[in-house]
Formats: structure tokens, sequence, C-alpha cells
């Protein structure tokens, strides 16, 4: 005999989303609402149901803000209790956030509008400050960071340092240059290990590269 199942048309395939964005609230919404403040006190959307609306979408496959709409607010307002903004909401929450330039003088005398961007400033330009900032607001909100990983954008003295004492471990990519490929040739004792379905020789290394 055949054995019938009857299913509630609710079953999405975005259901995983769900705890994402009740981790996202509790944790990562409160520092964007203590840091930016309440967008409001009444029915309209806070900055954190903005940013993690958003957030969702990439977490989902998507590429830009307006597939909330096209795609995934009929999944993501399934939830009993998160709320689902649209994608003009979002947008509208973000232009709202919008400052004059703040203008930095670098220590050759260069002016620039944006840190940390690899535009057109040096990647690394006011990069710590950033850093220190993202890991401050963080840490007042009793969120500690176990493990950062980084290009080698942040291959520096100063940025290591200020990522060293704010995590647990790293993983920043080193700058290439003509001796540590002289010293990764030297090296024996390679091992290969399988890593998300890749394999990869690793080995370890001594080396200062500042």
């Amino acid at each position: 005999m055949a054995k019938v199942s009857i299913k509630s048309e609710k079953i999405t395939l975005f259901g995983d989303i769900f705890h994402v964005r009740e981790w996202f609230f509790h944790f990562v919404g409160l520092v964007i609402d203590n840091v930016l403040g309440l967008r409001c006190t009444s029915y309209g959307y806070k900055y954190n149901e903005n940013m993690g609306v958003l957030s969702s979408v990439y977490f989902c496959g998507g590429d830009c803000v307006e597939d909330v709409i096209s795609h995934l607010m009929p999944h993501l307002s399934l939830h009993p209790t998160l709320r689902t903004c649209s994608s003009d909401t979002i947008l509208r929450g973000i232009s709202e956030l919008v400052t004059e330039n703040t203008t930095y003088t670098s220590d050759t005398g260069k002016s620039s509008c944006v840190e940390d961007c690899d535009g057109n400033v040096n990647v690394r330009f006011h990069q710590r400050d950033t850093q220190e900032r993202i890991f401050s607001n963080l840490e007042q909100n009793d969120i500690y960071i176990k493990r950062s990983r980084m290009d080698c954008g942040s291959c520096s003295r100063k940025i290591v340092d200020t990522v060293e004492k704010h995590s647990e471990h790293f993983y920043i990519r080193a700058n290439r240059y003509s001796s540590l490929y002289d010293s990764l040739l030297a090296l024996c004792g390679w091992q290969c290990e399988e890593i998300n379905v890749i394999e990869y020789e690793l080995n370890s290394i001594i080396t200062e590269i500042w």
C-alpha cells in the first residue's frame, strides 16, 4: 500500500536561511542598531532589518537587491516573526546613511576620500583604523572573532598586529616576492591534504616578511 504524505504549502527551498536570519538579528543586528541608531521606533523597518534582508539575498545566491522582490519575498515572508522589507525600502535605508566625503591625507601628502578601498587609494590606506573600529564594535556587543581571513592587501606589520590582537587565529596571504619563492622551493616534506574536495600541498615556513 502506498503511503500518502500531506505536506504544508508553506514548504520552501530557502528554509535554512531562517536560522541564519535569526542569528543575524540577535547578534549582528544589535551592533548595527547600536552604531547607526534606530531608523524608526514604530512600524517602519529598522536598519538591522534592512541589512538582514540584504544579506539574505547573497546567502541565497542572489546578486542584486532587486532579487528580494523577484525571487525571495514569498519565501522570506514565511518566517513567523522576522519581517521582510522590499528592495525599495532597503535602498532608501542605504541612501539615508549617505554622509559628506571625508578627506584623508597620507604620509606622502596625497589626499583621498575613501579608506580601505583598492580604488583611488592603496588598499592598506587606513585599513588598520577600519579594522580596529569593526573589531571594537563587535567586542562591545560581546561578539568575539575566532578566525579572520584576509588577502595579501592586509599583509603589513601594523595590520597583522591589529588582527592578531582581536582574533584567536588569522590567515593572511603573504605578498609575493622572489626570496619567498626561493625559500618555498627549498622546503622538503610537503604533505598532500584535501580541503573542500580540492587537494593541496601544505608546508610551513618561518620567515621575516616585514
